[in-house]
């Protein structure tokens, strides 16, 4: 069996760099914004026999519901990109590491 891989002092001082954390941060939104408009378009095409259920209120969303869904939106593209950011010193950039991130996420 492997090790289980460990932080050095040069991937910690990354993580905790201003500039690495703006980038997240800004990247992070980015992603929560197009998993926002990519879940709706999704909900609009494919949800609309849900919402026609009747006793269904996803079809009219409330503002309450819709802001927090945003919200969760936003800080769940945050964090993606945050755990990618984590892992990319010890797995290197790239899509292998990016679906790394995604299975752990």
């Amino acid at each position: 069996m492997g090790s289980i891989p460990t932080l050095g002092t040069n991937e910690i001082r990354l993580l905790t760099d201003l500039s690495t954390v703006t980038a997240v941060i800004r990247s992070g939104l980015i992603a929560g914004i197009a998993w926002i408009v990519l879940g709706s378009v999704v909900t609009a095409s494919l949800g609309r026999d849900f919402a026609a259920i009747p006793e269904n209120r996803l079809g009219a969303p409330s503002a309450g519901f819709v802001s927090l869904n945003v919200a969760i939106d936003l800080v769940e593209g945050i964090s993606i990109l945050w755990l990618y950011a984590a892992i990319r010193p010890r797995y290197g950039a790239g899509p292998k590491t990016a679906f790394i991130a995604s299975l752990a996420w």
